[in-house]
């Protein structure tokens, strides 16, 4: 348990229903967490949403695999002025003689001041427990997102993650707090029956103001490249990502590929296949985990 607990503290895992965030532009894949990303971007959605689904993957590490099972709930109310979206994500992980429980939850409230321009704010939470330490995380964040004529947006969203890890044995308690970053651009063309989204984002974590004495202790920055697009309802995506560690003496580097391919018309029903891979390698390219997660989700549009 004890290389299960460092693998996957709050942050490290993937979310199954996390495909990508937002941060400049509104995506096409409805189980994006909305709130994720930039809060503002959801404003500019056409669309409401409520769905829910079920994810089943493994990680694997250099001395274990763990089973993962997960399931997912989303809700976003977009009105002309004002937008509300809520997520919860569960993970169940299990290795030969123990298991741990991950959890994630996200509100954000944002609104249009002009036809150019969305503000929004946020809160993410998370928690990964196991049966010798409590890992927990909140994020704070504010955006806003600037539509540049028709077709193509600005977004930058800026938050304060504190994170508190509490070991059963002996008791101890560690603090820690550092900022996070979040910019992108994007463009996004529609027609009656056709549309397509390409975004850049860029995510940056400074390192935390006090060591840590599990999971990842250091800053990171990941460069987001994703395409999107739907054909009278067919919807096709795909995101890569590279991220790297910033300092440490032992810098590790995480490659990331996510596809969604599903049916999400404008309104009513919407089934989307979400698929994820993770690895990462030291500095000297050593292997320490890949992660693979498929899920499922059903929802609805209006």
């Amino acid at each position: 348990m004890r290389a299960l607990a460092i693998a996957c503290a709050i942050w490290a895992l993937a979310l199954p229903a996390a495909a990508w965030a937002q941060v400049a532009a509104p995506a096409f894949n409805p189980f994006t967490i909305r709130e994720s990303g930039n809060p503002a971007v959801q404003q500019w959605r056409p669309d409401s949403f409520v769905g829910a689904g079920l994810a089943d993957g493994t990680l694997d590490q250099p001395t274990q695999t763990a089973d993962i099972s997960g399931k997912f709930a989303q809700l976003t109310l977009v009105g002309e002025r004002l937008s509300f979206g809520l997520t919860w994500i569960s993970n169940d992980l299990t290795v030969p003689g123990g298991s741990a429980q991950q959890t994630f939850a996200a509100a954000s409230v944002a609104g249009r001041l002009a036809d150019w321009l969305s503000l929004g704010v946020g809160l993410e939470k998370g928690e990964f427990d196991t049966a010798t330490q409590e890992d927990e995380a909140s994020l704070p964040i504010a955006g806003a997102s600037v539509r540049l004529g028709e077709s193509f947006y600005l977004g930058a969203a800026l938050g304060k993650e504190k994170r508190t890890v509490t070991q059963f044995g002996p008791p101890a308690s560690v603090d820690a707090s550092r900022s996070v970053t979040r910019l992108g651009l994007g463009a996004l063309w529609r027609s009656d029956v056709s549309a397509l989204h390409l975004e850049a984002y860029r995510e940056e974590r400074k390192d935390y103001d006090f060591p840590l004495p599990v999971g990842p202790r250091d800053g990171f920055h990941a460069n987001w490249l994703v395409a999107e697009a739907n054909m009278r309802g067919v919807l096709l995506g795909v995101a890569s990502a590279k991220e790297t560690d910033v300092s440490g003496s032992n810098p590790r580097d995480k490659r990331v590929t996510r596809l969604v391919v599903g049916w999400a018309p404008r309104a009513g029903f919407t089934v989307a296949y979400l698929g994820i891979r993770e690895k990462t390698e030291d500095s000297l390219g050593a292997f320490v985990e890949e992660v693979k997660v498929n899920a499922v989700g059903l929802g609805w549009s209006f």
